[in-house]
């Protein structure tokens, strides 16, 4: 059984329903987005997080790649993800692989 997701925002509200497999905690981390081999990176904020995905907010989302190595302030894991969406300001991505 699907539930479904009620969403407020300013001027508008959105009715859909939830496609996710687990619930994700709510969360307000600093992240850093790691590319190019690791020569770039781009800071983030995660706003939700579950074992198997999250969300990442940023100023914008338009230089990031489809695939880069995510890495949460104050922890030393470095996790592996592939974006399933994204918006003018977040990213929503699968969470591939964890490596210390």
């Amino acid at each position: 059984m699907q539930a479904t997701a009620r969403v407020q925002g300013p001027a508008e509200s959105f009715v859909g329903v939830e496609k996710r497999a687990e619930h994700r905690r709510k969360m307000l981390k600093g992240g850093t987005v790691h590319f190019n081999k690791g020569y770039s990176s781009l800071e983030c904020v995660i706003r939700d997080m579950s074992s198997s995905g999250c969300r990442i907010q940023m100023g914008e989302t338009f230089g990031v790649p489809s695939r880069f190595v995510l890495s949460i302030s104050g922890e030393t894991t470095r996790i592996e993800a592939s974006v399933r969406w994204r918006n003018a300001r977040n990213i929503g991505l699968s969470l591939l692989l964890r490596s210390q």
